[in-house]
């Protein structure tokens, strides 16, 4: 599996991109971003935007917005409206943790399969290909996807 770690002695780890959008704090494993480019400006590109994909119920203000080129299984690459990345991370995989029952098949559908608590900050993981595939609308996987969630 691509981009985790295991070095002898060491637990797998992955290696995270981490951003903000909308005060949500999201990161991505970063072999699913092939490129990030600047962003040319409203109209300048015909990218979907992360909070669009993923349905927030508002536009959130983007800070420093930057183009993700992502690598999808069929089809050329996407681009993606993402805010600036904040942060990288290699993160264990015992550090990652489920969604609560109640609320997984909902990540799931939306892209999400993870949280990563890191202090007082709590760290949703978002696969990317999932969030943009073609199967629904929003981009989001369909509901029909499996209920157990690999890793990317």
């Amino acid at each position: 599996m691509s981009g985790l770690g295991e070095a002898p002695g060491r637990p797998r780890t992955l290696n995270l991109l981490r951003f903000e959008v909308g005060g949500a704090c999201f990161a991505v494993e970063s072999s699913q971003i092939a490129a990030l480019l600047p962003f040319p400006g409203p109209g300048g590109s015909s990218a979907s935007w992360f909070h669009q994909a993923l349905e927030y119920a508002e536009t959130p203000t983007y800070r420093a917005p930057v183009l993700a080129v992502v690598p999808v299984e069929e089809g050329p690459p996407r681009q993606l409206v993402m805010d600036a990345l904040d942060e990288l991370l290699d993160v264990g995989l015992d550090e990652i943790q489920p969604f609560p029952p109640l609320i997984e098949p909902f990540a799931l559908r939306k892209g999400l399969w993870g949280v990563l608590p890191r202090g007082r900050q709590t760290v949703l993981l978002v696969d990317l290909r999932r969030l943009l595939a073609p199967a629904c609308p929003g981009g989001a996987a369909s509901e029909s996807a499996s209920a157990s969630r690999s890793l990317p």
